[in-house]
């Protein structure tokens, strides 16, 4: 019988650093393709730790979060109605309507924590004379080490393993861009070069007045600064910033943290000890 701690000893050998092996004596045992990707790896310069921590909201035409506004509205219903109102607490409303990103990259593992919180309300059906509201929050934290995914549920605590890809394909997505650029159609997009949170990007300005930044530092790991159809920041494309205008709403993102070649803090990352695996 395992305890507590002998989880959370199982735990660290995967969210920290976990030691990959890569022999190139077990390699000659595998398909020619196996030997092809180790030693493209072998010749890459090692991705650094990449660290970032994004918000996205939905905003009406005036800039105002729309769920915020539908919450407001419930309120000053209930109220209008002579009803006692159980609302949000100042730090709900601070996370009411946003979707919150976390993207951790080392040579190891990658890491994402994604959550997002909405509001429920009871009403005098269930409380008389009362509506009540609560914030309500769902997401899931998606662990990736060569060959193998582990996704847990924020919210009903569970978790689901997965064997996925051979553990030489890890690399891939890390390998550095050519030099002479890549072919994309850029036609109707303005591009300027600057500076956010001490890292080289490119901003984008389309032809609908949509914007989105870039990193423009990491073609050496595989990341591109060309525009990009992803909301958030991933491997291969780190999405800073964006704001993509729809009818009738305006999808905002923006980055609160971002860090290059400082080492991540897992604390965010963990998983709770009782839905381990037994190793």
């Amino acid at each position: 019988m395992f305890t507590s701690n002998d989880k959370t000893l199982f735990f660290n050998s995967v969210i920290q650093r976990t030691v990959v092996m890569r022999s190139p004596f077990s390699m000659l045992r595998g398909w020619p393709v196996v030997l092809l990707l180790f030693f493209a790896c072998q010749q890459q310069k090692e991705v650094p730790d990449i660290y970032v921590d994004q918000v996205l909201e939905t905003l009406n035409e005036e800039g105002g979060n729309m769920i915020k506004e539908q919450y407001v509205n419930a309120v000053e219903i209930c109220e209008s109605s002579d009803k006692k109102v159980r609302g949000l607490s100042e730090a709900d409303m601070d996370k009411l309507g946003t979707r919150r990103y976390q993207l951790a990259i080392t040579p190891e593992k990658i890491v994402i924590r994604q959550e997002s919180w909405g509001f429920r309300m009871t009403g005098h059906h269930v409380n008389p004379g009362e509506c009540r509201f609560v914030l309500v929050h769902q997401g899931d934290l998606t662990i990736k080490i060569p060959g193998r995914t582990m996704v847990y549920d924020l919210k009903e605590n569970t978790l689901t393993e997965e064997e996925q890809g051979i553990p030489e394909a890890f690399d891939l997505p890390f390998q550095a861009l050519s030099e002479t650029g890549e072919e994309q159609d850029t036609s109707g997009v303005h591009s300027v070069r600057r500076e956010f949170m001490g890292q080289p990007v490119v901003q984008w300005v389309h032809n609908e007045n949509n914007i989105e930044t870039l990193w423009a530092g990491g073609r050496e790991w595989g990341f591109s600064e060309m525009p990009s159809e992803n909301m958030f920041a991933v491997p291969g494309k780190m999405v800073l910033q964006k704001e993509q205008k729809k009818e009738g709403y305006v999808l905002k993102l923006n980055t609160r943290t971002f860090t290059v070649g400082i080492p991540v803090d897992f604390g965010t990352f963990a998983i709770p000890a009782e839905v381990l695996p037994v190793p």
